[in-house]
């Protein structure tokens, strides 16, 4: 079952009331819808679908975006690209190259289709897919890794310091 435009309205409706931030009202109400049609989600199923669409439609665009758990840098072409690791929610699929967000489709085209090419577009392929699980592997461990308290203070402080 899908919620319907009423529902949404509804659950819009109380957000607004309790000053939910507009970035958390998305989640939010996928949770909400969860709990009041006892179904789990997972992105990209109809029910998330459906509630994301809606906000899309009914609030500012823009305002449900987040923006990046972490940020990395991939140099190719003379150029540095910004790698950008989203955060997600549930059990979803990821794509390498959707993280190039400033990159030119050719250029991650050409990234990724080297086959025909000399050994070093292979070389170039599998230092961007290490990097990027490089970062990912960063910006989902970072938290877990100051949760543990296995570090000392000082190299917590480290572990900090880095970080920013």
């Amino acid at each position: 079952m899908k919620p319907c435009e009423d529902c949404l309205q509804a659950i819009n409706e109380k957000f607004l009331r309790e000053h939910v931030l507009p970035k958390a009202r998305l989640i939010l109400a996928i949770l909400e819808c969860s709990k009041q049609f006892n179904c789990s989600w997972i992105s990209p199923s109809d029910i998330y679908k459906t509630i994301e669409n809606w906000f899309y439609r009914n609030t500012k665009p823009g305002s449900h975006q987040i923006g990046s758990l972490y940020k990395g840098a991939f140099y190719f072409d003379s150029c540095s690209w910004q790698v950008e690791i989203p955060i997600r929610f549930g059990l979803c699929r990821i794509n390498a190259f959707h993280s190039l967000t400033s990159m030119p489709d050719n250029f991650k085209l050409e990234i990724k289709d080297f086959k025909l090419e000399i050994k070093a577009k292979h070389e170039i392929f599998w230092e961007f897919i290490l990097l990027w699980l490089n970062c990912v592997d960063y910006a989902y461990g970072y938290d877990h890794i100051l949760q543990l308290n296995t570090f000392n203070q000082l190299a917590t402080s480290f572990i900090k310091s880095a970080h920013k």
